[in-house]
Order: structure tokens, then C-alpha cells, then sequence
């Protein structure tokens, strides 16, 4: 574990179930909110109960929204004006999508095999309004996108738009981003990523990624809860496009209540539609600044890499069969041979009060800084035994 007693106090399950003798080793799916974000998103609902409309007016609400968007801007190292906060990742993605047009010989929205299914239903929804949705597929064994079949796609389908997972949710594999950006330059195309699996463990750079824009959620490594996401866009694509998907708080003078078309300012809240969920935001930059600004996200990354070596390695003496990658994101997934072995094996450990997660025919582990050495021994022993009995 890393960061200081009081700090780690304020997750309650890694704690609860290591004194079981368990381990909470699911951040890649949902992490654990701190009591410090819980107390910040109740101050914000207090304010509006002492308050009601002057949350508006004495900048209380306004104050949470910049807060939220200086950590994330510290974090993605640019400037607060290019974080608009949303609900989710599939909000995220219509307000992306909807600033495009899909028409004549540029139609395309190109994704690959191994996303999770929002990107899909939400690529196929835009059919309607003339996408086509091609899907690049993955390797045989369903662990990888090479990158040269990728780049090969998004050069012969001059895409609109190539909407990316930073790492693909069932084997953890990191793709090669600043190849696919190099790519999607040469032929226009946007570059949407999809930073969902990998936000708040690993180090995130907008510029060194490449990409146009960079979706963003807490609910995982970030510790933030629901309603904790955020569009981060490069001022290049700020520069060129405008939304479809328009509310009052697009409009470059919010609280003008100008009649008509939206004008639109040059700041990311053009995609911000109607009011934010204010108090989900307050609850995320709390989460967000212990991540970012207490520990530091080199210091989680690093941490989060030791204990993953740690799990390769014991897994490996054990006989078990975690996935081999050539670059790997923050969680490591275990081969099972079927969906109902994997199932059958993640309530065996369940039942030790070692909670994982699968999918499919995975497991996936995901440690991060509220997790130790033991977590993750205690878990390979537990899985050693069970793979003898399942």
C-alpha cells in the first residue's frame, strides 16, 4: 500500500476484507470511494438544501465544475477549458460522434473487436443518422489488435472518426497509441480515445497520446463513483467542430439566455449540453486529488506494475494461465478455458472475501494503491487451491 494512514482509512472495503483475511483487487472494474469524496458530494448537496438557486448565483456550483476540471487538467497535463464533464463514457461518445458528419466516401466510425460493447451499440446508433461502422478484427486467440492490422484499417477506410480503447477490457492489452494517432493524421481522420480502463492508474499525457480527444471516468482505478466522466479535448478539434447534441450550458454565455442558435465559446463546455450532475462532480475531484495531487499518479502507476509483477510471477508458479502481452495496462486477466469456469472460480474467491471480477472466460485482477504484497499472495494461494477443485 502507498500514502498515509489517514489517507488510506478512508476506503473502507480493502480494509474490511483484509481483515477476513480477503482482498479488494477489482479497481479495474469499480474502485473504492474515499470517505473524503463522500463528505465533498453531501457539502454540495447541503449547499443547494441552504441555498437553492444561489448555488448558481454565489458561484458554489460553478466553484465544484472548475475544481473538478483543474484536476483533470492537471492530470491529462492541459488547460481546465478543455475538460467538459459528463455522466459517462457513452455520453461522452454522442457528444463526440455528434459533431461529425457521415456522409458521401467519409462515413465510417472504426473500432475494433475488443472494445466493450458501449463503443459498439453507440458506433451502431449513429447508423441512422449515415454512419458505417467497420470493426477491425482481433488475433485468434482474442488477446490482441496487431497494430499493423489496425493501422492498415484506418489507411484503407479513411475513416470519420477511430474510436480506441487506451487497453482492451478482457485481456488488459495497451495498444500503441501514438502509431494509430500517426495514422489517423495521414488520412483526417478523428481520434477519439477511450481512457476509460486505463484513467487514474496510468500516467496520461493529451499531447503524448495524440489524440484528438480523451475520454475520462472515476468509476474504476479513479475511485470517483457514477456520474464521475469527462470529454478532454485537444484545441484542434475544439478549433474545427461543433456539437449536434446542444443544451443551455453550450452556449458561450451560459447564463445570457440568448434565444436562437447556440453561440458557441472556444472552451470544451460547447459539449456540455444541460446542467452537469454538480454533486457527482464535487465527489470526483475530491477522488481525483488524492489520486493526483496526495500520491501521485507515477507514484500509483509504479506501485500498481510491482504488484502486477508480483501476480505474474506467482500465478506462473502456480500453473495458472495469466495472458501474456507485449505492453499490458494496470490489470492483469487469467485464461480459464470457459465462461463457467471463470464464473465458478470468481465466487470460490468471493467466498474466501477475495473479490475479482471475469468476463467471459477471464478473470481479471486489478490491484492499485490501497492494495499490498499479501493482497495478492493471498489471492494465488486461494486460486491455486480452487483451480485444483472447480
Amino acid at each position: 500500500m502507498i500514502g498515509s494512514v489517514a489517507l488510506l482509512e478512508q476506503f473502507e472495503a480493502p480494509a474490511r476484507l483484509r481483515a477476513l483475511g480477503g482482498a479488494y483487487l477489482a479497481s479495474n472494474t469499480m474502485g473504492i470511494i474515499p470517505a473524503s469524496a463522500i463528505d465533498a458530494e453531501l457539502e454540495c448537496l447541503r449547499l443547494q438544501a441552504r441555498h437553492g438557486i444561489e448555488v448558481w448565483d454565489n458561484g458554489a456550483w460553478m466553484g465544484v465544475l472548475e475544481r473538478y476540471a483543474a484536476v483533470i487538467a492537471r492530470y491529462l497535463e492541459v488547460s481546465p477549458t478543455q475538460v467538459c464533464p459528463v455522466t459517462n463514457i457513452t455520453d461522452g461518445l454522442w457528444r463526440v460522434f455528434g459533431c461529425l458528419e457521415y456522409r458521401g466516401d467519409r462515413r465510417t466510425i472504426l473500432q475494433t473487436a475488443m472494445e466493450f460493447t458501449t463503443q459498439e451499440y453507440a458506433a451502431f446508433g449513429f447508423e441512422r443518422f449515415g454512419a458505417e461502422v467497420v470493426i477491425v478484427p482481433s488475433d485468434p486467440a482474442h488477446h490482441t489488435v496487431p497494430t499493423d492490422r489496425l493501422l492498415d484499417a484506418i489507411r484503407h477506410h479513411r475513416p470519420v472518426v477511430v474510436n480506441l480503447s487506451h487497453a482492451a477490457f478482457e485481456s488488459g492489452y495497451l495498444h500503441d497509441v501514438q502509431a494509430v494517432a500517426a495514422a489517423c493524421r495521414e488520412v483526417d481522420s478523428v481520434f477519439c480515445l477511450d481512457a476509460a480502463q486505463t484513467g487514474f492508474v496510468l500516467p496520461i499525457h493529451l499531447q503524448q497520446t495524440g489524440a484528438d480527444v480523451v475520454l475520462l471516468q472515476q468509476h474504476k482505478w479513479g475511485c470517483g463513483g457514477t456520474g464521475a466522466a469527462c470529454v478532454v479535448a485537444h484545441p484542434r478539434f475544439l478549433e474545427r467542430y461543433e456539437p449536434a447534441l446542444v443544451g443551455w450550458m453550450s452556449h458561450a454565455e451560459t447564463f445570457a439566455f440568448e434565444r436562437g442558435r447556440a453561440r458557441f465559446g472556444q472552451s470544451a463546455w460547447r459539449l456540455l449540453g444541460g446542467t452537469p450532475d454538480v454533486p457527482a462532480k464535487a465527489r470526483a475531484a475530491a477522488a481525483a486529488g488524492l489520486i493526483v495531487d496526495t500520491l501521485g499518479i507515477d507514484r500509483v502507476f509504479e506501485h500498481n506494475q510491482a504488484l502486477v509483477g508480483a501476480l505474474l510471477e506467482g500465478l506462473t508458479e502456480k500453473g495458472l494461465r495469466p495472458i501474456a502481452l507485449p505492453r499490458r495496462a494496470g490489470f492483469v486477466a487469467i485464461e480459464c478455458g470457459s465462461a463457467d469456469r471463470a464464473r465458478a472460480l470468481e465466487h470460490g474467491l468471493r467466498a474466501r472475501h477475495l473479490v475479482i471480477d471475469s468476463r467471459g472466460s477471464r478473470l481479471r485482477v486489478g490491484p492499485t494503491f490501497y492494495n499490498d504484497r499479501g493482497d495478492i499472495e493471498r489471492l494465488v494461494a486461494a486460486l491455486g487451491e480452487l483451480n485444483r477443485s472447480v
